[in-house]
């Protein structure tokens, strides 16, 4: 079973490693991994159907708030992964909160998550 929000140590610790910033804000940075070069060129259309490629981690540190509010900014964030449908993006994500992300609102983290661009795989377009 595939879960979106479920990082092993391995995993985290290559992703930190291997990654550039995507997005940022005041109060939010979102990093993905860097395309490695001995990946394949495109995955055939009933991989992608099968099993999303996307994963998020997301990273609240305690001085964001009490833990109701960590967990309703989580609440938030997931929402809006499956909203957007952000698992076809292909590759894994953190998300790193900081003090000032306390102050946001679900349309502050809708318009930030907004903002990434899911390439198209079946057109073949990025």
């Amino acid at each position: 079973m595939f879960k979106p929000f479920t990082f092993s140590s391995f995993e985290a610790k290559k992703l930190f490693e291997n990654s550039k910033t995507l997005l940022r804000i005041p109060g939010l940075k979102l990093i993905t991994e860097r395309k490695s070069k001995t990946e394949a060129p495109q995955e055939t259309e009933q991989t992608i159907s099968t099993e999303p490629a996307g994963k998020l981690l997301i990273v609240i540190p305690g001085r964001v708030g009490n833990s109701v509010r960590r967990n309703l900014i989580r609440r938030r964030i997931k929402s809006i992964y499956y909203e957007l449908k952000l698992s076809t993006f292909p590759r894994k994500m953190a998300i790193f909160l900081y003090k000032e992300a306390k102050d946001l609102s679900y349309d502050d983290f809708l318009s930030f998550f907004s903002k990434i661009r899911i390439p198209d795989i079946s057109s073949g377009t990025k």
